[in-house]
């Protein structure tokens, strides 16, 4: 099955996303249509991996603060639930191609030119 790339600006967001995140939305949304890699199909999974990802970075910050603050069952706790949402916006964001790896995985190798084979192969 072939990807066809929605136009820039059709990649909506779903009406769950928080409104911060909607600045952000349209930005990687714009980036991966540019690519022409993502469809309107994928808007669930790009508000799931930044739900996921903005979790992360709060639960970073908290537990940064209870390290700090030398907090250790907070801190304990709080990296718990900073690794779930971290394995959340990791799963996310392979789905998505968003990693490396995963974008490598994306790339469709170009066919090599046939120029000066014809006298190889006597065509």
């Amino acid at each position: 099955m072939e990807v066809r790339p929605s136009k820039t600006g059709q990649i909506k967001p779903p009406p769950y996303l928080p409104e911060s995140l909607r600045e952000k939305f349209d930005e990687v949304a714009k980036a991966m249509t540019d690519l022409g890699v993502m469809t309107n199909l994928d808007s669930d999974g790009l508000a799931r991996y930044l739900i996921a990802e903005s979790h992360y970075l709060r639960m970073s910050v908290r537990l940064t603060a209870a390290m700090n603050a030398g907090n250790v069952d907070a801190a304990y706790k709080l990296a718990s639930m900073q690794d779930r949402f971290f394995r959340q916006c990791r799963a996310a964001a392979g789905d998505l191609g968003l990693t490396i790896s995963s974008r490598c995985g994306l790339l469709v190798p170009s066919v090599p030119s046939r120029e000066g084979q014809d006298d190889l192969f006597g065509d």
